[in-house]
């Protein structure tokens, strides 16, 4: 289940492993989902007629925003936070859309998961860093102390 679907809060976000890749997999998600959106409004924009200024400005920000989005900016939990803000606005679209029957794919594409972490993992991390650390100081110790091992 993603973070989107669970509506997790920050302390929930703190536990989300948000990788370069995992936010990529989110962005090309609603980049699908955004496309499709886009097809139902142009094939019945006699429906979305005084809509459609909006919908393009949308779907321009949208653009503009994934373009942008490449390895080093998917570093950044707040691009997946964008992301899937992106989401909620095309799920309101969406929504949208089908009130004024402008459609016949399923509604709300489903979020592309993001790994929740097992705490095993970063624990281990932090106490080998702990421990490198901890021998690092103690060796430059000894190397400054008087009689030490020069």
């Amino acid at each position: 289940m993603s973070t989107y679907e669970t509506g997790a809060d920050d302390v929930g976000r703190f536990l989300t492993v948000a990788t370069p890749s995992t936010i990529k997999q989110e962005i090309d998600s609603v980049d699908q989902y955004v496309r499709r959106l886009n097809r139902d409004v142009q094939t019945h924009r006699d429906k979305m007629r005084d809509l459609l200024d909006d919908w393009h400005l949308f779907a321009e920000e949208w653009t503009t925003f994934r373009s942008g989005a490449g390895w080093w900016a998917r570093t950044s939990g707040a691009t997946l936070d964008k992301a899937l803000d992106y989401r909620k606005r095309a799920d309101a679209w969406d929504e949208l859309v089908r009130r004024r029957g402008a459609t016949t794919t399923p509604a709300r594409t489903g979020s592309t998961p993001v790994a929740q972490a097992d705490m095993v993992g970063p624990l281990m991390k932090l106490a080998a860093f702990g421990i490198a650390a901890y021998v690092g100081v103690n060796l430059v110790q000894a190397w400054k102390a008087p009689g030490g091992a020069r």
